[in-house]
């Protein structure tokens, strides 16, 4: 209809308003490839063909078994205990208020739950008590630490999803990315950590030895799930499908958990709107194909003379920005990059850390990052002053991503 470029910028605008909107991503995706196809003019037949093929492919389970799984384990761990049993043994393993402050969010962010910033926010409140923070520092502290393994654990959707559409390892891309989370901590503490005063008259008393070693019992009870899952996938190459679906199982033996228990379970963390979001997803990238834009972005935007950097930085960031949602703007964007970023042996390492990086700090400045509000929110903060304290982080990841672009090649 139009110019190849105005039916993808129609197509990304549509994927941006319906998201604004609410509407659940899965329909979104599908919606914006069908969209894709009438604009780029794929008969209907190989519409349906496209969507056959999305579907009945072993990514389509693979996706699908594996967030559903990480699902169950979240509710498993946060309904039976493990996650108080961690945060009481941090507190009596480690004294220092400033440096729980870093830690208790950074814990539940192990977890991948939608707005999870809501169950750190009172440990921050908590932890933060006695000492001189005010609204925007206690935010600016859950918002940052929730997030920094966002681009490295292996049961992020971001991460997965990344893994499955360039046909890389779970884990391998988990290891690539992990330079992030040892840059992001020392940022976070010098940003937001290091200047907190703490009064004279705050005493944090060390515990006693006995203390102690209940502590580190009760943090090993508390922990083990996540650690287990973490080391196996990225030391020996284990399936993540697998390795959490083992690890649920022996929750369950272990929490004695009955028929009305699973049950309920079932109920409260099988999710359709996952496999929609995966149908949704893959579908997009098909039609990508289907309708040739795959194959001529690339050789369109080297017309142009425009950057492969710039063009990766931009397309990432400013989806990302719009959407706010990891798995959102690897879905919309990677298909597309694939021609930058490459897939299996042919990746471009450089470029897929470029990609991704600049899409986690356009979700951390997006304004509708869900997280970011519900922190606000929770600590009557001034959201601008909250969403300023970030820019100075995401321009430091972006050009350190740009580095190791050049670098690793």
């Amino acid at each position: 209809m139009f110019h190849p470029a105005i039916n993808l910028l129609l197509t990304f605008g549509l994927i941006i308003v319906l998201l604004r909107k609410k509407v659940q991503t899965g329909l979104v995706m599908l919606c914006a490839g069908l969209v894709l196809g009438l604009l780029f003019k794929v008969d209907f037949l190989s519409q349906i063909f496209t969507l056959k093929r999305a579907i009945i492919t072993p990514v389509f389970l693979q996706l699908g078994i594996a967030l559903n799984i990480i699902m169950f384990l979240e509710h498993v761990m946060r309904t039976k205990g493990y996650l108080g049993k961690t945060m009481a043994a941090l507190k009596c393993l480690i004294p220092s208020s400033k440096i729980n402050l870093m830690i208790l969010p950074a814990f539940l962010g192990l977890l991948p739950s939608p707005g999870g910033a809501a169950f750190s926010a009172p440990l921050v409140a908590e932890a933060g008590r006695g000492l001189s923070l005010s609204p925007e520092d206690h935010s600016q502290i859950n918002y940052w630490f929730r997030h920094v393994w966002e681009f490295f654990i292996p049961m992020y959707p971001g991460v997965i999803l990344a893994s499955q559409l360039l046909e890389i390892p779970v884990g391998k891309i988990s290891l690539m990315l992990a330079p992030f989370f040892f840059i992001s901590v020392p940022l976070g503490y010098y940003l937001y950590i290091r200047q907190i005063e703490t009064p004279p008259g705050l005493k944090e008393t060390a515990a006693t030895s006995d203390a102690k070693r209940k502590g580190l019992m009760k943090l090993l009870a508390g922990v083990w799930p996540v650690v287990v899952i973490v080391f196996t996938v990225l030391i020996f190459k284990t399936d993540v499908s697998l390795t959490v679906t083992v690890v649920l199982i022996l929750l369950l033996i272990i929490n004695r958990y009955q028929l009305p228990e699973l049950k309920k379970l079932w109920q409260e963390s099988f999710s359709l709107s996952i496999m929609l979001l995966i149908a949704g997803i893959l579908f997009f990238k098909e039609m990508l194909a289907t309708s040739g834009v795959i194959q001529w972005l690339p050789v369109y935007l080297k017309s142009l003379g425009v950057p492969d950097f710039l063009v990766v930085v931009c397309l990432t960031f400013f989806v990302a920005f719009a959407i706010g949602l990891s798995q959102g703007y690897v879905a919309a964007t990677f298909p597309l990059l694939i021609g930058i970023i490459g897939t299996g042996p042919q990746l471009n390492p450089g470029a897929l850390l470029l990609a991704y990086i600049s899409g986690f700090v356009g979700i951390m400045l997006s304004p509708v990052h869900l997280c970011l509000f519900i922190t606000v929110d929770y600590f009557k903060a001034d959201l601008i002053k909250v969403w300023r304290s970030v820019v100075l982080p995401g321009v430091v990841f972006i050009l350190t991503a740009l580095v190791l672009a050049v670098i690793w090649k």
